[in-house]
């Protein structure tokens, strides 16, 4: 635009320089035509002046212009330096987020892989414990106790378990050798005629009707250890919650239930220990004549060692872990574990 102004100009100038040499320089064509007035001659003057002024108006502004364009050009290239140094910084940036991102993605893959070198070796950890727990397990149990209270606890419980389990054999061999002396007894006895005898028997419920005279005659007819609960966890093998394809064994059944719940004892019997379990809380056992039911995870203990106990009388709170109120039932014969699901009414 400014180079078309410019050339305009100068064609204009050029035009008014060639009217006036012609004007001057040919006299003879001047005194051919009519001799202009003065007043045209110093209108014409005025015209040219005026002319000439408003050029160099234009010049000026062309100038001007120029100017403001080549200020424009300086700022537009200052700016375009500054973005491109923009530009290369946020590029720096990138380079740096990507380098974290691959950092970060290294990491996660170690860690991916460190857990599952974990998962292996505490899979081997537990499959080692559960073959060697005969020789292990109480040691282990020992060494992890956080303090020296604790671990005196432990070896306190070690020892009631170890009586509890002698005391269970010495009742069984005195049972058994009570039984031999009285079957003997009857055989060489002499018959003698004994007077009738009529005994009132108590008046029994339904639910007493359905139980046996003993806790061996009771198979799936015994109470359930609470009011209400369901069996989540079965008897015997069953495998690992967190790894697959793991078994564990469990000696009894894990019975779910209510918060607040209470356990009941599943026959008549005799408290004969109560001591602190491994798994945590306390844990009942109760002999019913050659058998024993154990009752673990309880809270509070109602009932004390030597205590005689009737069928569904309550004998403590069941402890709530994590949202989870369950404990654990086992039923022993001598040295054996029995199903308990096979002695609970409707428990199958």
């Amino acid at each position: 635009m400014t180079r078309f102004l410019l050339k305009k100009i100068s064609h204009s100038i050029y035009i008014c320089f060639i009217l006036f040499f012609i004007s001057v320089s040919s006299p003879t064509f001047s005194q051919t035509k009519t001799q202009p007035s003065q007043k045209d001659l110093q209108s014409k003057k005025n015209k040219l002046n005026d002319d000439i002024k408003q050029l160099n108006s234009q010049l000026s502004q062309t100038k001007a212009s120029k100017k403001s364009q080549i200020n424009t050009i300086v700022v537009i290239n200052t700016k375009i330096k500054v973005r491109e140094e923009l530009i290369g910084t946020i590029n720096s940036e990138l380079a740096q987020i990507n380098s974290k991102i691959k950092k970060n993605v290294a990491e996660v893959n170690s860690l991916k892989a460190s857990l599952e070198k974990l998962k292996s070796e505490y899979a081997k950890m537990i499959y080692f414990a559960q073959r060697n727990q005969d020789s292990y397990t109480k040691i282990m149990f020992l060494f992890s106790a956080g303090n020296f209270n604790q671990a005196y606890m432990r070896i306190k419980y070690f020892q009631q378990e170890e009586s509890a389990k002698i005391a269970a054999e010495k009742a069984a061999k005195a049972e058994k050798a009570e039984k031999n002396k009285t079957n003997k007894s009857k055989n060489t006895k002499p018959k003698t005629e004994t007077p009738e005898v009529k005994a009132v028997a108590p008046e029994l419920t339904a639910e007493a009707e359905a139980v046996g005279a003993d806790f061996s005659s009771s198979r799936g007819k015994l109470p359930w250890p609470v009011v209400k609960g369901v069996i989540c966890q079965p008897y015997g093998e069953y495998e690992h919650p967190a790894i697959k394809g793991f078994m564990m064994n469990n000696n009894g059944i894990e019975i779910c239930a209510n918060k607040g719940s209470q356990a009941r004892a599943v026959f008549e019997g005799e408290v004969t220990s109560i001591a602190i379990s491994p798994t945590g809380g306390k844990l009942i056992i109760i002999r019913h004549g050659e058998y024993l039911s154990v009752y673990s995870n309880i809270g509070d203990v109602f009932v004390k060692q030597g205590d005689k106990v009737t069928i569904k009388q309550t004998i403590g709170t069941i402890l709530d872990e994590d949202g989870k109120t369950s404990m654990n039932l086992q039923i022993w014969k001598g040295q054996k574990t029995m199903d308990p699901s096979g002695w609970l009414f409707n428990a199958r």
